[in-house]
């Protein structure tokens, strides 16, 4: 069996928020929703409920908390079934992004970072708590 030991170079960062994704090349149209779960400058693990091959290219559409919808390309790195059959882990490696992307991530990662019983996490709880919903993108 493969050695799937964590390679994370960076820190991942605990996080919530709506993510939609779509296969590349296109298989059907439109997105597919998910919801993250951790978050790093290199990468994202996401829920979903669609079991997706390692190493597909996918297309992100992320709504990080108190940002406007970013997208970047992601490769899938790993898949794991949830327990009960409840879906899919997938963890992705982005590529090829955007600098305004990198920075939002940065952000969020900065946010999400404060201790949650400071004034600023505690204000940034109430961000995170109320996720804006993506709108419909057609790439």
């Amino acid at each position: 069996m493969k050695d799937l030991r964590d390679r994370r170079t960076l820190p991942r960062v605990a996080s919530e928020f709506p993510l939609r994704y779509r296969k590349i090349p296109v298989g059907r149209p439109g997105f597919f929703e998910a919801s993250v779960e951790d978050l790093s400058a290199r990468g994202v693990r996401f829920r979903c409920a669609e079991d997706i091959r390692v190493r597909s290219t996918l297309l992100f559409e992320m709504v990080l908390p108190g940002e406007a919808p970013v997208h970047s390309f992601g490769r899938a790195a790993w898949v794991r079934e949830r327990p009960n059959h409840d879906g899919f882990e997938i963890g992705s490696a982005f590529e090829d992004q955007s600098t305004a992307v990198r920075k939002a991530i940065e952000r969020q990662l900065q946010r999400a970072s404060v201790p949650a019983g400071t004034e600023k996490g505690a204000q940034l709880g109430a961000v995170a708590a109320a996720p804006q919903r993506p709108a419909d993108f057609t790439a």
